[in-house]
């Protein structure tokens, strides 16, 4: 709820702060809500995300409120995925084996020291950087807080993602992350890299996540159907993450992943 000088009359749930006669939105948005006083409308919301509204303008003693339901549009696309994806998996794995690659040359990663191992998995924060070497059948997964901390496992074929019972490694890290990293309304700001030259258990990996809150719009599938193995390097005071890939022919060859397509933008493609 809102008045006319575009102050929040409700609580956020995704601030600590008080809201109330606090929190001013954009004048742009809520001025032609009131003028027009029904209907709905597409846009960006305080937080910076695209979301889509509902409105109403209500009389009360003489003040004009707007009332305002609100949906993230990612969340309407995760939404849309859920009721059909049977429809979409198999265009996602396409296009993401199909994915134009960003190869970088003369990049330095012999300075990374903090190695992640076969079924563990590490945290880094601030200026820490990780790696894990020889991702082939097994899969790297990083989470990653920008600027604040991430998470790296190498999970093989024994952990719960493939079926196994020997580790959970992606429900052990984000045990961790919402018991002592960040409240559940920053899970949003999460992103997410699965890396490995084929994925196997895409559906698995994807409503792994999904179950987890996660957004399509905050995982990235990164695979290379010309590669053997990767080795996954990342360094948080910057945001690099790289995937050198050892190619079928021999060749070594390093990609930048910062860039790469999210889920959301690839089923998003295909709504439209």
């Amino acid at each position: 709820m809102v008045n006319e000088e575009s102050y929040m009359l409700t609580e956020s749930s995704f601030s600590p702060e008080a809201s109330v006669l606090k929190l001013h939105l954009s004048d742009e948005n809520i001025s032609s809500k009131f003028s027009e006083g029904i209907g709905h409308k597409r846009i960006i919301d305080y937080r910076g995300y695209e979301a889509i509204t509902s409105f109403e303008v209500i009389s009360i003693y003489g003040l004009n409120w707007l009332l305002i339901a609100k949906i993230d549009l990612d969340e309407v696309i995760t939404n849309d995925f859920i009721s059909r994806k049977e429809e979409y998996y198999s265009i996602i794995r396409k296009k993401s084996l199909d994915r134009e690659m960003n190869f970088v040359e003369e990049i330095k990663i012999d300075n990374f020291s903090n190695e992640v191992n076969l079924d563990q998995f590490k945290r880094i924060s601030e200026n820490g950087n990780l790696y894990t070497h020889g991702v082939s059948t097994c899969t790297a997964v990083l989470i990653t807080l920008p600027k604040h901390f991430s998470y790296l496992a190498h999970i093989s074929a024994y952990d719960a993602l493939y079926g196994g019972d020997s580790t959970d490694l992606i429900s052990n890290m984000f045990d961790r992350i919402r018991k002592y990293e960040i409240p559940d309304y920053l899970i949003r700001e999460l992103q997410i890299y699965v890396i490995t030259p084929q994925i196997r258990f895409t559906q698995n990996i994807i409503e792994k996540f999904i179950d987890e809150g996660m957004f399509l719009s905050q995982i990235h599938l990164v695979k290379n159907k010309n590669a053997s193995y990767a080795n996954v390097y990342h360094d948080l005071s910057i945001g690099n993450i790289y995937a050198e890939w050892k190619m079928n022919t021999g060749e070594i060859r390093i990609e930048d992943l910062t860039g790469i397509n999210d889920i959301g933008e690839i089923v998003n493609y295909i709504i439209k």
